[in-house]
């Protein structure tokens, strides 16, 4: 498999200039070569690794602040073109500098990544994972089902399953409008005579965060191809209780024929979407 460009920064965390004290906390590894890749972990301020730093309240919710902002700000850059996450906005995910002007945004703070490296790799996913093990240390990385988020879980189950960039491609960039820089980042996909799409879906917690997601999806279904299929991947052991994003999960499995609501967690409904993939999906080498 063709090697691809990427850059990697390693986030680290001092929490008294004067002790001199650093720890790493967390690697990103982006790209911006044939598809636009972004994967990260930080951790929690619950880690064994992070918690001999906390001494106080104070200093908990300073290390939970910074790691949210960057946590957050990770996770809803990529549906910008420029960027702009609410009133934020330090980078363009779809910039190759995106690395360095957000190691510039947090310099001089508590949370800082380390200056941007230059990688060539044909796994970016197993970069990711190796650079991790190396910087901040394999027992951290996240393993647990509490720890996956719902890409990350359904990454294990296509890599366990030998389909992981052989009938599964990953990070998909779908173009509606040819004329216009508009693009929809689609977390998986396989063909198998039609183009079957699976967007993880995240964790949402309040309702203007449902009515975002909702229109994001919308958008989605309504933009690509007529005969492609649409599956939403969810954990409902994730959701929390009362949580709307089942409802809206089912009102788009209701009302659309070629959408599909993938509960992760449902393993009979997991392998038959397995089978799926074995026996009808075509080898991206013969669709890409």
């Amino acid at each position: 498999m063709e090697r691809q460009a990427c850059w990697y920064s390693i986030v680290r965390y001092s929490p008294d200039e004067l002790s001199g004290e650093v720890v790493n906390v967390g690697v990103i590894v982006h790209s911006v070569i044939h598809e636009n890749i972004l994967n990260y972990f930080l951790l929690e301020e619950t880690s064994p690794k992070v918690r001999p730093l906390i001494r106080t309240k104070s200093d908990e919710s300073t290390y939970k602040s910074f790691r949210d902002i960057l946590d957050y700000y990770l996770k809803e850059c990529l549906n910008t073109l420029d960027g702009s996450v609410g009133t934020l906005n330090i980078s363009s995910p779809h910039s190759s500098n995106f690395l360095m002007e957000l190691k510039s945004f947090f310099d001089n703070k508590k949370m800082k990544l380390s200056e941007p490296t230059f990688a060539l790799s044909s796994d970016i996913y197993g970069l990711f994972k190796a650079l991790f093990s190396s910087y901040v240390g394999e027992k951290f990385y996240p393993i647990s089902d509490k720890e996956l988020n719902v890409k990350h879980v359904a990454r294990k189950i296509f890599e366990d399953n030998q389909f992981l960039n052989v009938k599964v491609k990953q990070d998909i960039g779908i173009y509606p409008f040819p004329d216009l820089p508009l693009k929809i980042n689609v977390d998986f996909g396989f063909k198998n005579g039609v183009w079957n799409y699976m967007q993880a879906t995240p964790e949402i917690k309040n309702s203007s965060k449902n009515t975002e997601w909702f229109a994001k999806t919308k958008f989605l279904i309504e933009n690509v191809k007529d005969d492609a299929k649409v599956y939403l991947m969810y954990r409902k052991s994730a959701l929390h209780e009362k949580n709307e994003t089942i409802d809206l999960i089912n009102y788009f499995n209701n009302n659309e024929e070629r959408v599909f609501g993938m509960d992760l967690d449902d393993q009979r409904k997991v392998q038959t979407l397995c089978n799926k993939i074995e026996h009808e999906a075509h080898l991206l080498e013969e669709v890409i």
